[in-house]
């Protein structure tokens, strides 16, 4: 769901002084400031806010809560999480103090201190801020629906980051019910905490229930917008669901109606490119290689366009192509596309899962040519790369181990082998999530 942006400063219930002027008219300051990508400046003046709240009014003011809360959203922007958090923290305890738990403006920096710890990945504390201020805002008549819904968009998301499905669940549905009452109610807010509701279900794996929801959100998204982007992702969360009910030609039909969608609007766009790539994996799964081929081109030719002939998203789609060739018996093809894509990856090493993908293919094709101290070093560094990524004791390690354990075995070398034979029936006691870009065996 998207959530409107955090305000920056907050309406104090009070007159404004000579004094509080200056302050107000450097929260002002700082606010556009931020909202124009100024962000030093914007931290400059809040930071001379804060003084002047602290200076005119005391530090446990609620005029300085307000300006801690400017700091939390300015250091939250410029990527300092931990900063924000405990700037949004004192804000909240000086309002609760100086305003009382259920002023309205301390239930503003309530709200944000969820948001904000939701944003920086600190489920356990997005989920107690947001908590206690739907339970307050529960038993109040003059309840903003708006932040009530935002509210319980980031509690479902941190519920779903942290595996607790039931209770994101509920989460969607005490939206919808919200929104069933209002007259008339928001179809976009409706089809977003849908989109909420479907991605609960199918953690719980209910995938027929997540389909209708999924179904009910493209329908009002489609009566409010039509041909928008939005109803393109709408279109493409649905064809993925169908894809894995094996409804091969009603997913092909939604993903070609979001890329004619995207093409009105923007023909050389991301979106469009993505949505390329989706349509060749689909092709590529069934076998369709011919159908493919064209599609993962194209993407790279946009991507390319875009992002740079030398980006990261280049990277994956030329590997993406080189299985490709690979599986239509081209070893020589894919080889050459394998090496552009790890050059790429060296030069740019933030897709570590992708870069493992890539050199445990080519270490098939070094596997498959009896190159087998090269197929040996590219699995060994691909290892290494998801062991820093999934930790050692993951089952996301399993293809990768299996094919070096079968590189060895092949040679009789039953000294490397046997460690690999241990932790593969260790990990082999647990499920694997089934997470994307998993590794083939050598087998």
């Amino acid at each position: 769901m998207r959530f409107p942006q955090l305000a920056l400063a907050l309406s104090l219930m009070f007159p404004l002084s000579l004094a509080a002027a200056d302050w107000r008219q450097l929260q002002l300051q700082a606010s556009q400031a931020l909202q124009d990508g100024r962000l030093d400046e914007a931290l400059e003046l809040a930071r001379q806010a804060l003084d002047e709240a602290q200076h005119s009014h005391g530090k446990e003011s609620a005029h300085s809560a307000s300006s801690l809360n400017d700091l939390a959203l300015i250091e939250s922007e410029r990527g300092n999480h931990t900063q924000a958090l405990e700037l949004i923290g004192g804000a909240v305890a000086i309002a609760t103090k100086a305003l009382g738990p259920e002023h309205d403006n301390t239930l503003a920096l309530l709200l944000n201190q969820g948001l904000l710890a939701q944003a920086a990945g600190n489920h356990p504390q997005a989920m107690d801020a947001l908590q206690r201020y739907l339970d307050i805002q529960r038993h109040r008549k003059d309840a903003d629906a708006p932040s009530r819904l935002k509210a319980l968009g980031a509690l479902g998301h941190s519920y779903l980051a942290s595996g607790q499905y039931p209770a994101a669940e509920r989460s969607a549905r005490q939206a919808l019910a919200i929104l069933a009452g209002q007259e008339p109610p928001d179809p976009l807010w409706q089809a977003a905490s849908l989109d909420d509701l479907a991605q609960a279900l199918l953690r719980q794996d209910r995938r027929q229930a997540a389909i209708e929801a999924l179904q009910q959100a493209l329908a009002l998204r489609r009566e409010a917008l039509g041909d928008d982007g939005e109803v393109a992702t709408s279109l493409e969360r649905l064809a993925r669901q169908y894809e894995a009910q094996g409804r091969h030609e009603e997913t092909l039909s939604l993903r070609r109606q979001a890329l004619a969608i995207l093409e009105k609007h923007a023909p050389d766009s991301l979106d469009i490119a993505q949505h390329l790539n989706e349509l060749a994996m689909q092709h590529y799964r069934r076998e369709e290689y011919a159908q493919a081929a064209p599609l993962f081109q194209r993407s790279l030719a946009i991507v390319q366009r875009q992002k740079g002939e030398n980006s990261i998203e280049a990277a994956i789609l030329i590997a993406s192509l080189g299985r490709l060739k690979q599986s239509q018996g081209d070893e020589k093809g894919a080889w050459e596309l394998f090496e552009r894509s790890l050059a790429i990856h060296r030069d740019n090493p933030s897709q570590p899962l992708y870069r493992a993908q890539a050199l445990s293919d080519r270490g098939l094709l070094n596997y498959r040519k009896r190159r087998l101290r090269e197929a040996e070093a590219d699995f060994l560094e691909a290892q290494a790369l998801l062991e820093d990524l999934y930790g050692h004791d993951s089952p996301e390690l399993l293809p990768i181990l299996n094919n070096l354990l079968v590189l060895y075995q092949n040679q009789r070398q039953s000294a490397k082998a046997a460690p690999y034979a241990r932790r593969i029936r260790e990990l082999g006691k647990h499920e694997r999530s089934g997470l994307p870009g998993t590794v083939s065996t050598a087998a």
